[in-house]
């Protein structure tokens, strides 16, 4: 007999005595709102289970679809709304029983809270590295506050704190001991392995299983206190409904279109094995998110792997803020890459990471990513084979670059020139007179009306009256700290040039003009005057100095 016919007799053994049980005893006593939420529940999730051993020989999207390994899936959506259903109906035995003492209200209140909470990491998996110890101490504490209510209540409401109890002990089982027995060797000794071990199955059906019976238990407590309930009551039954629709729906959508995203191919590619597919950054004013997505050809080869994000400063190199997450805070997601993995699916992660920005502004920076392994009490660098995405050094990746707005002035409203693109000359400062062989400092201020995003550089051209020879200096119009490419609607900002006049300098009169030219090309950019006159060989005016001999 085949490990999968096992599981589903297992199953199977599993399903009828439990149900049975229930709809002996327990089922009768709920209203007809609560007897038609727990069978709707449990078909959907035997349907779910039966589907998932059917479809297990299948690839690609069918065998995703219906994994209940999987997240962001059909069974993942279903377990999430299941718990939210839970939670919901606690709040609702809070609101219909005004009567109960104020300690079972404390108590229904704690369990739509973690229930809520258990729905929402069910689809999403917001789990630290310690969150088989923190869901333990949270299981064991629900229990404990579940025996205190079964202690205090009538009588015949014991049945439904029985039923969150055996809820909890199948739920928790399955989540603890069973996750514990997913390592290979352990899966090997106990006979479920099969090119991976199927252990899940029945995890994955405990869990369901054992949140059922916890909805089964709240049901009864609900329908005690409201046997009839009127229509206004109706909308329980959507609420399973709300939920994925509302809180999972988009990310269903999300996750489904990932795999026909335009960079199928690995944009970074790791020795290890790992290949970076994809990345999104997005930032306000206080965080950056990042999320990357990445391809492992065996689960093996992501074991122990990690991730950094640090925002570096572009001019000094220094690192400004920065997050790091190990690998066991990674989601599984489909990816449907023929030529590798499992029944021709890649086995791909998705890892979020936020990062509190530093109250930097009007800085380049640049987002790096450095992908580690741990290693004992160390950690090592994961070298790069190749990288579509520029490198910092040999073993970190620029994924992009930022900069954060600053509140600007008001707008100058006699500016030196304008330029077609946005750009706003506001005005030049510098001193009336130099000496030769010093530098010359020139605050020049700028405005940006919108983002330009492209490589401007700005020219200083200065020449002594009645001389045809002209000198130059060019540089970034802001300097090194924030190009062109990354000024944004609204900037106001200045900087200061210190222009190196040269010590063989003759002493006079001298005229100075400024403008800009393309970085790409070299081609200059034509500016006007406020009353809209072009300037002459897209050369600004600025004045003039004079120069006196160095001592």
């Amino acid at each position: 007999m085949e490990i999968l016919d096992v599981i589903r007799l297992l199953l199977f053994a599993l399903y009828a005595p439990i149900c049975f049980l229930v709809y002996r005893r327990l089922y009768p006593r709920l209203s007809q709102m609560g007897k038609r939420l727990a069978t709707a529940m449990l078909a959907a999730q035997v349907l779910i289970i039966a589907l998932s051993t059917a479809f297990y020989d299948y690839s690609g999207f069918t065998f995703w679809l219906w994994d209940l390994d999987t997240e962001y899936n059909i069974p993942a959506t279903l377990a999430s709304a299941q718990l939210a259903l839970a939670a919901s109906v606690a709040l609702l035995t809070l609101w219909q029983a005004k009567s109960r003492p104020a300690w079972q209200r404390v108590y229904f209140v704690g369990i739509a809270i973690l229930f809520f909470h258990f729905a929402r990491d069910e689809f999403f998996q917001f789990r630290q590295s310690y969150w088989l110890t923190s869901y333990t101490q949270l299981g064991i504490a629900v229990a404990l506050a579940t025996a205190c209510l079964h202690l205090r209540v009538k009588r015949q409401q014991r049945a439904w704190s029985l039923s969150i109890l055996a809820g909890l002990a199948l739920g928790g089982f399955g989540a603890i001991y069973l996750e514990s027995l997913r390592g290979a060797q352990s899966c090997v000794a106990i006979g479920f392995y099969d090119h991976e071990c199927l252990i899940y199955f029945l995890e994955e059906a405990l869990e369901f299983l054992g949140m059922w019976l916890v909805l089964v238990g709240l049901l009864g407590f609900f329908s005690d206190d409201a046997p009839k309930p009127g229509r206004r009551w109706r909308i329980v039954y959507w609420l399973p409904v709300f939920w994925m629709l509302i809180h999972h729906a988009p990310h269903i959508v999300t996750y489904i279109g990932l795999p026909y995203s335009p960079h199928l191919a690995a944009l970074v590619r790791y020795e290890s094995g790992v290949e970076l597919r994809m990345s999104r950054l997005s930032h306000d004013e206080s965080v950056l998110s990042a999320q990357l997505y990445a391809t492992s050809p065996n689960w093996t080869t992501y074991t122990n792997l990690g991730y950094s994000i640090h925002l570096v400063d572009q001019v000094s190199g220094a690192s400004t803020a920065g997050a790091d997450a190990h690998a066991s805070r990674s989601y599984p997601a489909p990816y449907p890459y023929s030529q590798f993995g499992f029944r021709g699916w890649q086995n791909t992660y998705m890892q979020r990471l936020n990062v509190d920005i530093a109250p930097t502004r009007n800085r380049a920076l640049w987002v790096v990513l450095t992908t580690w392994r741990e290693e004992g009490e160390g950690y090592r660098r994961q070298a790069i084979e190749s990288s579509d995405y520029p490198l910092l050094g040999e073993n970190q990746v620029i994924l992009g670059e930022l900069v954060l707005p600053q509140e600007a002035e008001p707008p100058s409203s006699n500016p030196i020139a304008r330029y077609e693109n946005g750009m706003i000359l506001s005005s030049a400062d510098f001193p009336a007179s130099a000496q030769a062989g010093q530098h010359l400092p020139i605050r020049f201020h700028w405005r940006g009306e919108r983002a330009i995003a492209e490589e401007y550089t700005q020219f200083l051209h200065y020449s002594r009256d009645g001389s045809a020879d002209w000198l130059v200096f060019d540089a970034p119009p802001l300097g090194a700290r924030l190009p062109t490419r990354l000024w944004y609607s609204g900037l106001a900002d200045s900087e200061i040039w210190r222009v190196p006049l040269p010590a063989d300098m003759s002493p006079g009169q001298y005229r100075f003009f400024t403008g800009l030219y393309r970085s790409s090309d070299g081609e200059r950019l034509p500016a006007s005057a406020a009353d809209g006159r072009l300037f002459a060989d897209a050369r600004i005016p600025l004045g003039s100095l004079t120069i006196a001999v160095s001592d």
